[in-house]
């Protein structure tokens, strides 16, 4: 009998710590991403000079600020390549006219522009209108985006 309760309490807390791990990671933003134009402003951070095109792209946020980037194809339109070696990634909140809420740090890209990074961000207590921005890190640290959730209309959720 005592070895029938103890399997009891041990499935209960095996499910409680289940429970507190799923809802430490109830995602609170998932998006693809585009590359930038030239010309655009978003947060108050310019984008790149040149068109940049993404070929696949998942971004995600959960409610405790982890936030998830996983890009592939990330460069230039022009070449095909990625002349960029390190991004980070920028929550905004306010949207287009909004403001930079807070940045990861630097990680790396490849010339074929890949990259897979988690980091967690200190959220505000609240943030309309989300975009998170993927920025070229040069000397001076994070610059002009090249990237930016949202999606394409002729490519698909998967990016093709």
């Amino acid at each position: 009998m005592k070895s029938m309760i103890k399997l009891v309490v041990v499935c209960c807390v095996l499910t409680a710590l289940s429970a507190v791990r799923v809802n430490a990671q109830e995602t609170l933003f998932r998006s693809t991403a585009i590359g930038s134009t030239p010309g655009q402003i978003i947060g108050g951070v310019l984008s790149g000079g040149a068109p940049w095109q993404v070929t696949k792209a998942r971004i995600s946020l959960s409610k405790d600020g982890e936030l998830e980037v996983s890009l592939r194809g990330l460069v230039l339109v022009s070449t095909g390549v990625s002349p960029v070696s390190q991004i980070a990634a920028s929550l905004v909140c306010g949207g287009s006219g909004g403001a930079v809420a807070a940045t990861t740090d630097a990680f790396a890209l490849s010339t074929d522009g890949n990259s897979e990074f988690e980091q967690q961000i200190t959220l505000p207590s609240t943030c309309l209108a989300p975009v998170v921005i993927v920025r070229a890190v040069g000397a001076n640290g994070p610059g002009a985006f090249i990237a930016a959730t949202g999606f394409n209309a002729t490519t698909d959720s998967s990016g093709n």
